[in-house]
C-alpha cells in the first residue's frame, strides 16, 4: 500500500508564504492542515505553478484542490524532482511514512494513452442532468474509476452525486450502464504547460454503486487481461 509521511512543507507565492502539516508521497502533499482559515493567497494561486520545501528540499509545485466527504483540502502536485532529492524524498518516506487510514486496498491501474499493447478503459461518456459528456479515463480499480474532464460541463458534480456512464477501451469495445458515486472531486488548472487553454480540469474519483452482470463480467476480464500483459513484460524483462 501507498505510504505518506506526516511532516510540515512551505508555500511561498507572489511574495506570501505559510507553513502547514501536509501528507507527503514521492508526487506531492495532500491533506494540507491548516487550524484556520486558509490564507487569501492559496486561492489566488489555485491551479498556478508555486514554490514548496519539503525536508530542506526545494520542489516547484502546482496547488490543487481535492473535495471529499468531510470537506476540502488544498494539496500540491510536484512538477519536477531531480533524481537525488526523489531517492531521498522516497528514502524518507519508507522510513518514516504511514499508510493513512484513506488509502484503498485494491490498487488503480493507471491509464497511459502511449502503451497501446496494455487493454484499458481510456475513454468514458457520463450522463447527467438530460446530457451526455465525453470524459477521458485517469486510471481504473476493481471498485471504481477515476475520470477526467475539462472545462464547466461537469462543474456541478460534487462528492455524493450519482452519475450513469459508458466506457470505453482502447480496443473499441462499449462497456455500458454502469452507476456510480462520487467520492472525491480534484480541481487543477490544465496540466500547466501542457494544455493551458482547456481551462479548469476536473478529475472524480466514482465508485461502482451498479453494473449489470454481463458489463461486470467484461470488466473483471479487462482487468485480468491488463495483468496478463503486465506479468507478460515483467517476465521478458521489457
Amino acid at each position: 500500500m501507498k505510504r505518506f509521511l506526516r511532516t510540515k512543507i512551505r508555500i511561498e507565492y507572489d511574495g506570501s508564504g505559510m507553513d502547514v502539516d501536509a501528507y507527503v508521497s514521492e508526487s506531492g502533499a495532500t491533506r494540507l492542515f491548516m487550524e484556520e482559515q486558509a490564507p487569501f493567497f492559496l486561492s489566488d494561486a489555485l491551479g498556478k505553478q508555486v514554490s514548496v520545501t519539503v525536508l530542506g528540499l526545494g520542489v516547484p509545485s502546482v496547488l490543487v484542490l481535492e473535495s471529499l466527504k468531510n470537506g476540502s483540502f488544498f494539496g500540491v502536485k510536484f512538477l519536477e524532482v531531480q533524481e537525488e532529492a526523489r531517492k531521498f524524498l522516497a528514502s524518507e518516506i519508507q522510513i518514516r511514512g504511514e499508510v493513512p487510514p484513506w488509502v484503498r486496498k485494491s490498487p488503480r491501474i493507471p491509464v497511459s494513452q502511449s502503451e497501446a499493447e496494455y487493454p484499458v478503459p481510456n475513454l468514458g461518456v457520463v450522463r447527467s442532468l438530460g446530457k451526455e459528456h465525453f470524459v477521458n479515463v485517469a486510471n481504473f480499480s476493481p471498485e471504481g474509476v477515476r475520470l477526467e474532464s475539462y472545462g464547466e460541463a461537469l462543474v456541478h458534480l460534487k462528492v455524493g452525486s450519482e452519475i450513469g456512464f459508458d466506457l470505453v477501451t482502447n480496443r473499441g469495445e462499449v462497456l455500458s450502464q454502469f452507476r456510480g458515486k462520487v467520492q472525491n472531486v480534484f480541481a487543477s488548472a490544465g496540466d500547466v504547460n501542457d494544455y493551458p487553454d482547456k481551462g479548469i480540469r476536473r478529475a472524480f474519483g466514482v465508485k461502482f454503486l451498479e453494473v449489470p452482470e454481463e458489463t461486470l463480467a467484461r470488466y473483471r476480464s479487462l482487468i485480468r487481461d491488463y495483468c496478463l500483459v503486465f506479468k507478460k513484460k515483467m517476465d521478458s524483462g521489457r
